[in-house]
């Protein structure tokens, strides 16, 4: 990683489309032109595969425990934050807030992801009730 009061960045392509990124205390991968994780002196965090295959791959490489990873909201914030503490500002969209699912799509969707594990909880049950996982 690069030094800690480093403002050079650093870059390294770590597979085809996967790069890794070093400024400061701060490490940054990207699928793609995405920010897919991030690891600073309060660990690594990884958000979940809302892609495909080959960021599945890059993720894969990054965050080898699926069960680490988090949801894409909790990501970007999460990013946004840590960005934020290394003086590297980042502004995000707001997100439009999404109605509350019920009950029985959330248990349905906690059955589902038991035995599955590919969308969130809260993905899932936003399928269930209106056809659409969200963003």
């Amino acid at each position: 990683m690069a030094t800690k009061n480093s403002i050079v960045p650093s870059c390294d392509q770590i597979m085809p489309h996967l790069t890794r990124v070093d400024v400061g205390g701060l490490r940054l991968w990207f699928s793609y032109k995405t920010c897919v994780a991030f690891q600073d002196a309060d660990g690594r965090r990884c958000s979940e595969n809302k892609w495909g295959a080959a960021t599945g791959r890059h993720l894969a490489a990054i965050c080898t425990d699926k069960e680490s990873r988090i949801d894409r909201t909790q990501f970007e914030q999460a990013v946004a934050a840590c960005l934020g503490k290394h003086g590297l500002g980042l502004t995000l969209p707001e997100l439009p807030a999404q109605p509350p699912v019920s009950a029985a799509a959330r248990k349905l969707a906690e059955t589902i992801k038991h035995k599955r594990g590919s969308l969130s909880v809260e993905a899932l049950a936003r399928l269930i009730e209106t056809g659409k996982a969200g963003e």
